[in-house]
């Protein structure tokens, strides 16, 4: 199959589109200031939280100041306005992690692979590289025909320890399918298919097992 990159889930680190205390529906601040801004970000951040981009950003608008430049620039994104999104990080400082890790996105759903895959450089550069952050950088370059380039990617930023998620795994065995010999592909998938599977299941898998599952 093709790598996938993750572009459904929230950009960087997520700050700026956690919902605060206010934006619990219990929060007296719904109840007894619904016109204030603060109000109008809580209910922001509850549409965003549950994937209702366009909600979001009508209550961003509402919100004013009280709405972080990022989680604007996030809504858009997720809400598919690539071009507005664009516009909205330039109010966000441009060495900002999620910042980085959003322009990324941006330039692989615009199908632009080499620029993500540099743009993910810098976001693994700029910060602590997850493993989602990994997972998304190994696609762009297998998307932009470097598949080459993700081992010694995963080695410099951490994708070889315990935190490899199944994604991550998954990417990585489908640049190992595109550029490494067979015999390392064939293990780059079952450690994807392990990974898939502890995750699934969250529990350790005996080597043994994946035989019956192959």
């Amino acid at each position: 199959g093709d790598a996938r990159d993750g572009s459904s889930a929230a950009a960087g680190d997520g700050r700026g589109t956690r919902s605060p205390a206010a934006a619990h529906p219990s929060s007296p601040v719904l109840k007894l200031a619904p016109g204030d801004p603060d109000a109008a970000a809580a209910r922001a951040y509850l549409a965003h939280d549950a994937g209702r981009f366009e909600d979001a950003l009508e209550q961003y608008a509402k919100a004013g100041a009280a709405a972080p430049a990022f989680a604007r620039a996030h809504a858009l994104y997720g809400a598919g306005r690539l071009a507005d999104a664009e516009a909205a990080l330039a109010a966000v400082p441009a060495g900002d992690e999620g910042a980085l890790h959003l322009r990324a996105q941006i330039a692989y759903r615009k199908g632009e692979y080499g620029a993500a895959a540099d743009a993910y450089a810098r976001a693994l550069a700029a910060g602590r590289p997850s493993s989602h952050l990994r997972a998304n950088a190994a696609a762009a370059l297998v998307s932009a025909g470097r598949a080459a380039d993700v081992p010694a990617m995963l080695a410099s930023h951490g994708g070889a320890g315990g935190d490899v998620g199944h994604e991550e795994a998954f990417n990585a065995a489908c640049a190992a399918v595109a550029s490494a010999p067979p015999a390392d592909a064939e293990a780059a998938v079952a450690t994807a298919l392990r990974r898939a599977l502890e995750d699934a299941e969250d529990v350790e898998v005996p080597a043994g097992d994946l035989a019956t599952v192959r």
